[in-house]
Order: C-alpha cells, then structure tokens, then sequence
C-alpha cells in the first residue's frame, strides 16, 4: 500500500487540499476540488521522474479554468454529451444544461469537477464524497457520489460508488490528461495506443455520438498497436467530425482493455475497467493553454482515456446510464503502470 499525506492547497478564497498518495512506484496528487488528479510522478526506463499528467500547480489555476479542459477531474453526473440535453424517465421530461454547442456535456455547466468534495482517508484510501442536490443541473434525484482512490504498488484504482433517492441518470468517468513523455512534452502522436474494441461509436459535427460502426479498415481500428497520430490526419467523416480523436470504443473484452504507451521513456499505462468502454480524446482543441511551471500545453499535447458508458446512453435502448432510485451505482477503473 501507499502513504498518504496531506498538504494545503487553498486560494486566497477557497480552501482546498491536496493529498499525495506515495509509495516506491508512484506518486499521485489528487485534490478534494473536482476530486481530480493534479499529477502522477513516474519513473521513465532511465529513473528520470517525470510528471505525466496536465494540469496546473495550483487551486487556481483549475478554477480559472472551471472544468472546461477538465483537467484530471471527476466528471459527472453524466460523462461525455446528451443530446440537446433532454431525456424522459417515468415519463418525466428533463432538460439539462446545454453547454457544448446544442447539446450537455459532461454533467453541464457547474458539473462535479467544480465541486469541493469532503475528503476522508478509509483503510489506506482517499474516499471523497459530494452530494448533489434534486435538479442540479436539470438532474432528478438527490445523489450521493463517493470517489475512492487507492494506490497500491504500480496500480491506482479508481472506484466510483453511488446512490440516489429519484430515478436518475448516472455516468462518471475521470478526465485524466497523459502525456508519458512528461507534461508539457509537445504533441503525443507518437504514444502507441492499444484498444480491445471492434465497434466505436461515431459522431456528428457537433461530437454527438451516434451510429455504432465496425473499425475494420478505418483509421480506429487499434486493436494491435499504432502511434495515435500515424491516421490522425487521415481523410475521414469520423476524424473531420471529431476533429482527430474524440470517440467512444466499446470494449470487446473486461478487462485490460486499452494500453497506452510511450517508447523513448519505456513508459505505459494498461487501463482496466467495468466501464463498457472509452472515449478516446486527443485534446483536439487545445490551444496554448498555461499549465504546470512554464508549461504550455498546445494542440494534441495529451490524451485522455475516460472509461465510461455510450455517449447519450439515456437516450439509447438498453444503455446502462438510468440508476435507479435507491440501488448503487458501481463501477471501477484500474491503472496499471509499468516501465518496459
């Protein structure tokens, strides 16, 4: 298992802290604002340490940005779009916050990755807990959301547990930017990326997804290993829609279903989850953001693995994103790092 030790991270308005979960592995810094992960100090095959995730070195830098790069933080109360924001349960109709051209993204405008969560350590786990109120961004349901970390040798895993009182709607994921080179390393097209997935779900031009295509012969196919930016640039509806990378796999196996890898460092992380699959989002739209230290994080300067349900599952027959009023949502994703 890991230590955990506990450092303050307030703003001159806000108080915060910053847990750093640290054993002889890894270290990773999460903090109780967006109950997101700020970094993850990783070893490349040489012992250079490098810090391999986005983000910033301070509380205020994430709420200037106000989840809208959701740099490593948790998202929710539904990840990725619902169309135009609607969907109907018991026959109710709902409107949510429409913040991501004609449709809801990620939970809305004030989704939980502007939250402050209560913070608790539990038998060597950092469990975070937020609680969002009836109607929060047009959400039914009093929901109860625990975010729980835990760090043991190379693995951190991430399990989300929930309960509401109304029928509701419920898909978290975390939002995790890596670059294995290191933060602040420049374009990750040469990052081998590996997806257990022969379906993805593609998008309109407004990134909505849609209808479920087959990968075979198309630039999505990575169920051996390619270089993220080796197609990228190819001519493709889904790459032009998405504006390179922003699609969701579905996953063929459960478990150990994407791997993302860097050479030079020997860097690689193996992603593992009971999610049904992953958007894939190359940070198509960044555009010189001011990160960590001197960092500037420029266009496809990480990627993000967020392991969750279909885009718009509500609004899909048979999706699993409906939680019912009183039953537990439960779903974990783990991630193996390693050195080879």
């Amino acid at each position: 298992m890991s230590e955990i030790k506990i450092e303050d991270f307030s703003s001159p308005q806000h108080e915060a802290k910053l847990f750093i979960l640290k054993n002889d592995e890894l270290c990773v810094k999460i903090t109780n604002y967006g109950a997101a992960i700020t970094a993850i100090l990783m070893k490349d095959r040489q012992g250079k340490v490098d810090d391999i995730v986005l983000g910033f070195d301070d509380l205020d830098g994430y709420l200037k940005d106000k989840g809208n790069i959701y740099y490593g933080a948790t998202v929710g109360r539904c990840a990725n779009r619902i169309a135009k924001g609607k969907f109907t349960i018991n026959g109710v109709d709902y409107q949510t916050a429409i913040n991501n051209g004609p449709n809801h993204l990620h939970g809305g405008i004030d989704n939980f990755s502007s939250k402050f969560f209560d913070a608790a350590i539990e038998n060597d786990s950092l469990c975070l807990t937020y609680v969002s109120k009836d109607m929060e961004e047009g959400y039914p349901g009093n929901l109860t959301l625990k975010v729980i970390y835990t760090l043991s040798g190379s693995q951190l895993k991430i399990v989300y547990r929930a309960i509401s009182d109304k029928d509701t709607v419920c898909n978290i994921t975390n939002h995790t930017y890596y670059n294995l080179c290191g933060e602040g390393s420049g374009d990750i097209g040469a990052h081998l990326l590996q997806i257990k997935a022969d379906r993805f779900v593609g998008c309109d031009s407004d990134g909505l997804g849609g209808e479920i295509l087959d990968v075979s012969g198309t630039p999505f196919d990575f169920r051996m290993p390619h270089p993220i930016g080796e197609r990228i640039y190819d001519e493709d509806i889904q790459l032009k829609n998405g504006c390179g990378y922003d699609h969701h796999f579905i996953f063929n196996d459960d478990h150990d279903q994407v791997l993302l890898r860097e050479e030079h460092s020997g860097r690689q992380i193996t992603f593992s989850s009971t999610q049904n699959g992953a958007q894939i989002y190359t940070a198509n739209w960044f555009n010189e953001e001011h990160g960590k230290g001197d960092s500037i994080y420029n266009y496809r300067g990480g990627v993000a693995i967020e392991c969750q349900q279909m885009p718009d599952a509500i609004n899909r027959e048979g999706q699993p994103s409906l939680l019912r009023a009183n039953e537990e949502y439960y779903q974990e994703t783990t991630c193996t790092f390693e050195v080879k």
